[in-house]
Formats: structure tokens, C-alpha cells, sequence
């Protein structure tokens, strides 16, 4: 965890008040198809790991972070309203990270709905985290790369999130003209 956080202490320490996170995700919905850009709203931590475990360094923030509001408010309004601004499609979700490498069981798929996740990644929640330690506010993004639970090959993934990548890069300079 230490190395995959690392980047956002490194920002944090260079002067960076914002994060802007993204990844790509699988669906838990029949309504988020693939394509479809989410704003992350929350999410539920099911990492075997914490990056905040280990031994306490006090100038790196809290040992014990709150987490009541993970995802900027704020930025997220700017993000759905920039969005409309440039004719970008956005749905809000929570974002559910788990292990990997593999993708999702379809019983997998039927507990994270039951916990109320609508996308699950692989990745952004230990950044999160960190970034938060360090004071930072944090835009989370995430690209829906296939339907968890359905037959899933990594090429086509991908391919789904190349599709969408021009989009995206739309809608993030929108945002940043809006900050």
C-alpha cells in the first residue's frame, strides 16, 4: 500500500490542495452501461490492506482519518455541472474496491448491490484515503469498463475504456476550466 500511495504523498508534500482520481470499473447495474462516466459519491473499502497501517507518521497527518465526506462535495457538483456544460452524460455512484486481479463472481456481483455499491474497481480507494491523511480534497472518477458478474476478458476492457477516453478527457477539461 505505502508504494501504490506513495504518488499522492509526494503531491500532497509539492503543494497540491486537489486530487482528481479515476479508474475504470464494472457495473453492478443494468442502467450504468459500458462507457458511462461515474462520480464517485462514496465508497466501500473491501481491500485486504489499509495504507494507513504500519507504523504512525505524524507529518504525514491523522493516524485516524475521517472519512465521513471521501468525495468532495463540492467537486462533485462542479464535475456534473461541467458535464452538462460540454453535453457529457454522468451518473453519481459508490464505487466498491476490492482485490483482484480477477473480476467479479456473479454471487460477488449480488453482495456488493446488497451493500450498496454500484461499480466495483480494483483500485482509487487507497489513494482516497491517503490523499485525505494529507488534507486533500478529492474529485473521484471512474469509467465503466464492463458488467461485473458477466463473462469479462481484460482486452475488452480495455477497448471500452479506450472508447470512452476521449469523453473523459473532455469532461476533465471542463472541470479543471471550472476550478
Amino acid at each position: 500500500m505505502w508504494g501504490i500511495t506513495f504518488p499522492v504523498r509526494v503531491l500532497a508534500n509539492l503543494g497540491v490542495k486537489v486530487l482528481i482520481i479515476s479508474g475504470a470499473c464494472g457495473s453492478l447495474s443494468k442502467q450504468l452501461k459500458q462507457g458511462q462516466i461515474i462520480i464517485i459519491t462514496d465508497h466501500l473499502d473491501l481491500l485486504p490492506a489499509n495504507p494507513l497501517q504500519g507504523p504512525h507518521v505524524k507529518e504525514l497527518g491523522q493516524r485516524f482519518v475521517d472519512m465521513s465526506e471521501p468525495y468532495d462535495n463540492n467537486l462533485n457538483n462542479i464535475a456534473i455541472k461541467a458535464a452538462k456544460s460540454v453535453n457529457i452524460s454522468v451518473k453519481t455512484g459508490v464505487y466498491a474496491a476490492v482485490a483482484g486481479p480477477n473480476f467479479e463472481t456473479p454471487a460477488e456481483v449480488k453482495m456488493l448491490k446488497k451493500l450498496g455499491a454500484d461499480v466495483v474497481g480494483m483500485s482509487i480507494v487507497p489513494e482516497v484515503i491517503t490523499a485525505k491523511q494529507m488534507g486533500l480534497k478529492i474529485l473521484g472518477s471512474a469509467i465503466v469498463s464492463n458488467n461485473a458478474g458477466q463473462k469479462t476478458l481484460h482486452e475488452q476492457v480495455l477497448k471500452n475504456v479506450g472508447t470512452s477516453s476521449a469523453s473523459f478527457v473532455k469532461l476533465l477539461q471542463a472541470v479543471l476550466k471550472s476550478l
